[in-house]
């Protein structure tokens, strides 16, 4: 009986907030024609546009740490760079306040539901569904598709400078503007976009090239750039630079190929070693152990 009321009482709160929202978004909608008569309203002019925004500003109205709600807000902005996206990192934040809420709200139901069994069960598969969906896959979407441009980056850096090498006769800003022209990649048009800023009243194409460095965060572009960057501004020849670290960059993807080829090699193995080698060890074993006992 007591299952029964708890059920019905949530019934009866879901169907109030429904009809409420609705009578809310009609009001609004109809004062919202009368006002902008004649004039075009945007698409995301409705009454839960601001939605996000308003649940962030309730908790983190002037946020001091860098953390908000377990997003590192320099990392964000870290990939919203690496994606050529504009940083909305309120709306991620609002997720997870919301999914907190609502987990809240399904495990308090599952404890005063612990009676029967089967609501209990499907309050905690809602709460661990709400926790995928909201709390950690909007981020990690945008986390996963920044470290997959990463490591295309990563992959075409060697192609990258071996074309380079052979335009080393032009001066270096040109030679890589030409170089990625050539070659497409995700690291070309971040090169060309970098030195492309420069006309736009950027900074000089040095430094443009060193604030792309520190967003990549990848050891041998970094040191390749920094390499490059000291030897212009020295006057010293390039081309040798850049041949040595074509062929070092060449070496150490090859050394991670081959690491990744052994780590393969040792996963197809275990299985193997646990469904034979154990077995085996274990028949050979047992007979003398009962000699002993």
């Amino acid at each position: 009986m007591r299952s029964e009321i708890i059920i019905i009482m949530c019934m009866a709160i879901l169907a109030i907030i429904l009809i409420l929202s609705l009578i809310a978004i009609f009001v609004y909608e109809k004062g919202q024609k009368k006002q902008t008569l004649g004039m075009k309203r945007a698409d995301d002019d409705w009454l839960f546009s601001n939605f996000q925004k308003n649940v962030f500003d309730m908790f983190y109205k002037n946020p001091k740490g860098d953390s908000l709600c377990g997003i590192s807000q320099e990392e964000y902005l870290r990939y919203c760079k690496i994606l050529h996206t504009a940083p909305h990192i309120e709306n991620y934040v609002a997720l997870r306040i919301e999914a907190a809420l609502i987990l809240f709200l399904f495990l308090l139901g599952s404890l005063l539901m612990s009676s029967n069994l089967l609501f209990m069960d499907v309050c905690l598969l809602m709460a661990a569904a709400v926790m995928y969906l909201m709390w950690i896959l909007p981020y990690s979407q945008i986390k996963d598709k920044a470290e997959e441009r990463l490591f295309h980056i990563q992959d075409d850096l060697p192609r990258f400078l071996s074309l380079l090498e052979k335009a080393m006769d032009l001066p270096v800003d040109q030679a890589m503007i030409v170089t990625a022209t050539k070659f497409e990649s995700p690291l070309s048009e971040d090169i060309i976009d970098s030195i492309n800023r420069v006309s736009l009243g950027a900074n000089g194409w040095t430094e443009t090239l060193v604030e792309l460095a520190k967003v990549y965060k990848i050891e041998d572009f970094s040191d390749l750039i920094l390499e490059i960057v000291n030897s212009y501004e020295q006057g010293v020849n390039v081309r040798a630079l850049v041949n040595r670290k074509a062929k070092e960059v060449e070496e150490t993807r090859l050394y991670a190929v081959e690491a990744h080829d052994s780590k393969i090699k040792t996963l197809i193995f275990l299985p193997i070693i646990t469904l034979k080698v154990l077995p085996l060890m274990v028949m050979i074993c047992l007979p003398m152990l009962s000699n002993f006992v």
